[in-house]
């Protein structure tokens, strides 16, 4: 008489075989809930994108003496593709980038400056910054970006003074609903080259941020 044989009384339960289309399936619906969970969570992807901003900039050089440079003295050129590039990483972070923002005090763009207009600008951030509407704004877009920079070269050949002209334009979407806010900013920069690079030391600006109902919009 052959052995009796005793059946487990808990048995583990046996598994369907998943399908090539059946695993398609599934993983298609895993990534539709990775997708959701990211949105909903705020992580990237979940948000309005950065836009990068492009400044239309020219470079004009000055000698001392008046004359045309021709080929740019030393490197003058060199130097004002320098003050763009730091004027757009610099409204890059202070207009477009929130996480750019959450300093109300701005310490990196007030580093900019020196002197009599880093105390000036400490005072007046919001001059050239996106400032208090920073609590506000969910993202902003440039819709223009302009800068004309003049380099001064002395008659010992050094560029050491500039002069950046800058107007910037942009619409910024707020985190509530509601009428998308104007930001309209110029200013013109005095900068001196000093150690570590171009340094603010004079400058006049004006930002104004206006919430405009679109043409046609009832009052």
């Amino acid at each position: 008489m052959p052995p009796v044989r005793r059946a487990d009384s808990i048995r583990e339960p046996m598994l369907p075989l998943l399908t090539r289309s059946s695993f398609r399936a599934l993983r298609a619906f895993l990534i539709l809930v990775i997708a959701a969970l990211g949105a909903c969570s705020g992580s990237p992807g979940g948000g309005d994108e950065v836009v990068q901003i492009s400044f239309d900039d020219t470079i004009e050089i000055v000698t001392a003496s008046g004359e045309a440079p021709g080929d740019a003295p030393g490197d003058a050129r060199g130097q004002g593709e320098a003050i763009v590039s730091m004027i757009t990483d610099w409204y890059q972070q202070a207009f477009l980038d929130p996480a750019g923002w959450r300093d109300p005090k701005f310490p990196e763009i007030a580093g900019l400056f020196a002197g009599d207009a880093r105390t000036k600008v400490e005072t007046e951030i919001e001059s050239v910054t996106i400032g208090d509407a920073r609590d506000e704004v969910r993202s902003v877009k440039p819709d223009e970006a302009e800068v004309a920079v003049t380099i001064y070269v002395g008659e010992d050949g050094r560029t050491d003074y500039a002069v950046a002209d800058v107007s910037f334009h942009g619409t910024g979407a707020l985190k509530k609903d509601g009428v998308p806010l104007t930001i309209v900013q110029k200013a013109v920069y005095f900068l001196r080259l000093e150690v570590g690079g171009w340094r603010i030391f004079a400058y006049q600006a004006r930002n104004d941020q206006a919430q405009n109902p679109p043409p046609g919009a009832a009052p």
